[in-house]
């Protein structure tokens, strides 16, 4: 982690223990007007635990894994600088044709973007637009203590 070379392709990398507090507090500052985040780990490590803090933080009241419905979209009071949240759980998904019949990419289309993305290993990183920002978080299990590592995607300038 990351899948990239980091010297060339992240220019944020930090790791956290089990305080999503300071989980949270440093992911928020990192968002900007179109910003997907890909969350990876292990069943059970606490990606949607996660997710659910963020969207706390962003004046959301209800959260839940969309395992079975794929996506759950959620109204923010005060998001940075946005309205809703995507939020997409990729562990059920089949194909990538799933995935475009879905409206996925749809998302994408929107000016002040945010998608959450739950079993981001599923996803094509190559399907992300060039001009979105991109942080990755993997959840890991050490030594039975949650390891949280974020890298940010350093944006194409061509």
């Amino acid at each position: 982690f990351p899948s990239h070379d980091k010297a060339s392709f992240f220019d944020v990398y930090d790791q956290f223990g089990t305080d999503w507090q300071k989980v949270v507090d440093f992911v928020n500052p990192q968002l900007e007007a179109q910003q997907i985040i890909l969350f990876d780990g292990p069943m059970g490590v606490g990606k949607t635990e996660l997710i659910k803090r963020l969207v706390h933080s962003w004046g959301g009241t209800w959260v839940s894994s969309p395992t079975f419905a794929l996506h759950n979209q959620y109204k923010l009071q005060n998001g940075p600088q946005k309205t809703t949240v995507d939020h997409w759980d990729l562990y059920r998904l089949e194909s990538e044709d799933e995935l475009e019949s879905s409206g996925f990419y749809d998302g994408f289309s929107i000016p002040q973007g945010l998608i959450l993305v739950e079993w981001a290993s599923r996803l094509e990183e190559s399907s992300i637009p060039w001009n979105w920002s991109v942080l990755q978080i993997r959840i890991s299990l050490v030594n039975n203590h949650r390891m949280v590592e974020i890298a940010k995607k350093v944006k194409n300038q061509n």
